[in-house]
């Protein structure tokens, strides 16, 4: 037996099994998932916002940072910490340094370069 063959095989048992769940038909992944292409860097921009809000669409949260193990998460506690440790330390702040470090953890969405 091919690959080919093999995946067939193992694509129709799942579509069959799961059609029957849901009380519909054709192929599994029919009308279930999309793909597009991200055209420009707004594209993108959009996308991360489409998939950070999406637990809150889910109602599995009511905050973009309250899911764990998200990309958004991870971002949005390293700026926190970094506010925090500024304003622990209670020091003069090196704006040039604080920017590059901000762009570094919100790549490609910091304005003004």
């Amino acid at each position: 037996m091919g690959i080919s063959l093999f995946m067939r095989v193992l694509n129709e048992s799942i579509a069959r099994r799961a059609n029957s769940e849901d009380y519909c038909t054709g192929r599994f992944w029919e009308g279930r998932f999309k793909s597009q292409a991200l055209s420009d860097e707004s594209a993108l921009a959009d996308c991360m916002v489409y998939v950070a809000i999406n637990p809150i669409r889910a109602s599995m949260a009511n905050a973009p940072e309250k899911p764990d193990r998200t990309r958004i998460q991870k971002r949005l506690n390293k700026a926190q910490n970094l506010l925090n440790l500024i304003i622990h330390n209670n020091k003069r702040v090196n704006y040039s340094s604080l920017w590059g470090t901000l762009k570094k953890i919100f790549p490609k969405v910091c304005p003004f370069g």
